[in-house]
C-alpha cells in the first residue's frame, strides 16, 4: 500500500506515517505517487504528495492531514480544468513544486 512515513534520519526510527487509504471505504491503496514536495512558510511546514487524482498537504510535524488546505487535506485535482476528467484517471510523472506561492503539479488524463 502507499504510504508516506517520515523518519529519524539517524535511527531509521518511524515518526509518523500517513496513509491516503484511511477511512476509505475499500481500504485499498488509491493509487500511486511519483515523490512528496516540502515547503516551508515561518512556522508551517508541509509536505504535500499527489496520489492519483488527489493532492494531499500534510502536516510535516504530526503527519496529520492539513484541514486549512482543500477539503479536509486533499483537493481534486480533476477539478477545474479544461475538460471534463468524468470518467478518465489523472496520474502524475514527478512531484509537485512550489513556486512563490504557487504549488505546481504535472500530470495527464489516461
Amino acid at each position: 500500500m502507499l504510504k508516506v512515513r517520515a523518519v529519524n534520519p539517524l535511527t531509521g526510527e518511524a515518526k509518523w506515517t500517513f496513509d491516503p487509504a484511511r477511512g476509505r471505504a475499500s481500504g485499498r491503496s488509491p493509487g500511486t505517487a511519483r515523490g512528496v514536495t516540502y515547503f516551508q512558510q515561518g512556522k508551517d511546514k508541509h509536505i504535500f504528495v499527489a496520489v492519483q487524482d488527489r493532492m494531499y498537504s500534510i502536516d510535516a510535524v504530526t503527519g496529520e492531514p492539513d484541514a486549512a488546505f482543500g477539503n479536509k487535506g486533499s483537493i481534486d485535482l480533476r477539478e477545474e480544468l479544461d475538460h471534463d476528467m468524468k470518467g478518465l484517471n489523472f496520474r502524475h510523472t514527478s512531484p509537485a513544486v512550489v513556486f512563490e506561492d504557487l504549488l505546481i503539479v504535472g500530470g495527464g488524463g489516461g
